[in-house]
């Protein structure tokens, strides 16, 4: 569902609760014609949130999103990821230092002897 979508569907559902509460409170007050067109518009707005959320989404992305070539593919992927994140640091300093230095306690930092 895009933004626009999602925004029609807000609008006319808030005008369908809105219509729909004018029209019960005009019934109670005994305006028959006037709830009755109330009633109407919400069923309107109602028609105009089922359409909304009955359209296709977009085809944005691809149906699968595993890269062809198999097993052997995500096989490597995983390989990278997996040695990727050994690379990293457990450490706060090491993140917050943009990658500069590392705490006292990480068994990555620099030890002089």
């Amino acid at each position: 569902m895009t933004r626009s979508q999602t925004g029609l569907v807000v609008i006319y559902a808030c005008g369908m609760v809105a219509c729909f509460a004018r029209g019960g409170t005009f019934v109670d007050l005994g305006f028959w014609a006037a709830a009755a067109l109330m009633y109407a518009m919400g069923v309107v707005c109602l028609a105009g949130v089922l359409f909304e959320l009955s359209l296709d989404p977009q085809d944005d992305c691809p149906a699968d999103p595993v890269p062809p070539g198999g097993i052997r593919t995500r096989y490597r992927t995983y390989r990278a990821v997996r040695a990727a994140r050994r690379r990293m640091c457990p450490c706060d300093r090491y993140w917050t230092s943009i990658g500069t230095e590392h705490d006292d306690w990480c068994p990555r930092a620099r030890r002089t002897r």
